[in-house]
């Protein structure tokens, strides 16, 4: 949280009129598996024009941010949601995100398996960095879940869990899906899942520059939500590859503790080193705890809401999109 904090408050070469805090307590975050079939934008075409499938896969948690003033005051706290990292299988989604809001998007191979209730991510990276490694696709994510884990006891997850019912709490329960704690609607606002990211641009000639940074807010809004099931966290199987590539992020943003010398090798749930797309499995997984699974089919809309602050400009005035 406190790079998040650095990241999207530093200065670069002012300070944003912002800070963004971790919350109180145990934070969870929400690791958000999208299968979208008919995606499109709404932007100026009739809808359902120019429509793209895509899957995603991203990891999110909850931030406080502070509006902080011209005498150094931190007044009207919001929470929002910080976003550090998105794999998408659809090229065009990658670079629109990356360059319409600022996404940290990357491209990924997401095999999603219903029928099992599993889904496999691979990306493109190294396994070990060294001057001869080459770069090729490398298994990321793995998850299962166990027959029986759907359950009803959402009362009795949250009883075993004060952390996970704080957190539920705090953050309005289902606010994503439309629903309130208690099952009951909740008006628009209450709706408003708002993702604040860092966009900016890096000097060709000196990538330690940045030619264009700003802060970007953006929200989803689900609606016609259906389907609605709940799984015990304990019964789902959520493993991360670790290699270079990725073992800052498994360590730092999931905080799971690096896997023994000797700890096994291979697909999570096959023991495979490969599998039949040519996706090398052969490395070690970090095992990671899950509090709580959701799945739903419904509506998204995704609409990017402002530049909150643009470094390097006067004045902190907020520039619609």
């Amino acid at each position: 949280m406190n790079s998040a904090g650095a990241g999207l408050g530093g200065p670069a070469p002012d300070f944003a009129p912002y800070r963004f805090e971790a919350l109180t307590g145990p934070t969870y975050g929400i690791l958000g598996v999208d299968d979208h079939t008919d995606c499109s934008s709404v932007s100026g075409d009739a809808p359902g024009w120019d429509t793209v499938a895509m899957r995603q896969i991203y990891w999110s948690f909850p931030a406080r941010r502070w509006r902080v003033t011209a005498d150094n005051l931190a007044v009207e706290p919001s929470l929002v949601w910080i976003t550090p990292f998105t794999l998408t299988d659809n090229s065009y989604v990658m670079f629109s995100s990356r360059e319409i809001w600022g996404d940290e998007s990357d491209m990924a191979t997401i095999q999603i398996d219903r029928a099992s209730s599993t889904f496999d991510v691979a990306i493109e990276g190294i396994k070990n960095f060294a001057p001869q490694s080459i770069s090729h696709r490398i298994g990321y994510l793995s998850a299962s879940i166990q027959p029986g884990a759907e359950t009803a006891d959402i009362a009795g997850i949250l009883a075993r869990d004060p952390g996970l019912a704080a957190f539920a709490e705090d953050l309005g329960g289902r606010a994503m899906l439309g629903g309130g704690t208690d099952g009951a609607a909740l008006s628009a606002a209450g709706q408003v899942f708002e993702t604040n990211v860092l966009k900016q641009f890096r000097d060709v000639f000196d990538m330690r520059v940045a030619v264009y940074r700003a802060l970007v807010a953006s929200q989803t809004l689900h609606s016609n939500v259906r389907d609605l099931t709940f799984y015990d966290g304990a019964k789902i199987n959520l493993a991360a590859m670790v290699s270079d590539t990725t073992r800052e992020a498994i360590t730092n943003l999931f905080g799971a503790p690096s896997p023994a010398p000797d700890a096994l090798r291979g697909h999570p749930s096959t023991g495979c080193p490969a599998d039949e797309n040519g996706v090398d499995w052969d490395l070690p997984a970090a095992q990671l705890d899950v509090a709580l699974g959701i799945s739903f089919t419904g509506d998204a809309r995704f609409d990017v809401l402002a530049t909150l602050h643009t470094y390097g400009l006067q004045g902190h005035d907020v520039q619609k999109r």
